[in-house]
């Protein structure tokens, strides 16, 4: 054989070599569930992989049959219906969906996040634990939120024109206080306070994200 000829198909074979042992590096122990690799940590930005018409089966091929259970989900003051929990064993990335048709899950509503840690947040950056006052600076204007101390506390209800209240998505941010002077005085109850209110300054300080979410309407609901 000519030496050129011997060299080649040394070369060829030692890359089909290289292919098997990548090849087989690559694929799974028989039986073990293929999961898709892990999102980056840009990834993980509400809405991003959601959207209206996500159902059950596309979460599993996106994030792994073993992190998609199905369970009852809590909507407060005692109630639950069904849903979906994402990575429900991992508080860093677990996230929980609620849908228009619980029953069968379709028509996705909205997602919750509500762990300290999360590495979920809203696409214009608010993650769990972010402070009232940085909430307002990104906002770019106040806020109107529910009193603290009810199972509803907390809820911006009203962006003022700002920019987490522009475009069709819908952002929902849930605060809480942490803990502080006693003697403060805390807007607390079924009523509607603002960030901007020079009487509960003191209390607006201490307050923190402990919620974030999105939503979408039902089909065919009116803008």
């Amino acid at each position: 054989m000519r030496p050129v000829l011997a060299a080649a198909l040394t070369l060829a074979c030692a890359g089909c070599m290289r292919e098997a042992s990548t090849a087989s590096a690559a694929a799974p122990p028989a039986g073990e569930e293929v999961v898709a690799p892990a999102p980056r940590d840009d990834a993980w930005r509400l809405p991003g992989p959601f959207a209206p018409g996500i159902t059950v089966d596309a979460l599993r091929a996106r994030f792994g049959a073993r992190h998609v259970r199905i369970a009852e989900v809590p909507l407060g003051e005692g109630d639950v219906e069904r849903g979906v929990v994402l990575f429900p064993d991992d508080p860093t990335r677990r996230a929980t969906l609620y849908f228009h048709d619980p029953d069968a899950l379709l028509g996705l509503a909205s997602v919750r996040v509500d762990d300290a840690g999360s590495r979920w947040r809203l696409e214009p950056g608010v993650a769990i634990g972010m402070s009232g006052h940085a909430l307002v600076r990104l906002n770019g204007a106040p806020l109107s939120y529910t009193g603290f101390d009810w199972d509803y506390g907390g809820r911006v209800i009203d962006w003022h024109g700002g920019a987490l209240g522009a475009g069709p998505l819908r952002y929902h941010v849930t605060l809480s206080l942490d803990a502080g002077e006693p003697t403060v005085e805390v807007p607390s109850g079924d009523a509607t306070f603002r960030s901007d209110d020079g009487r509960y300054q003191p209390a607006f300080a201490r307050a923190r994200v402990s919620e974030i979410g999105v939503s979408w309407p039902a089909p065919g609901a009116a803008e």
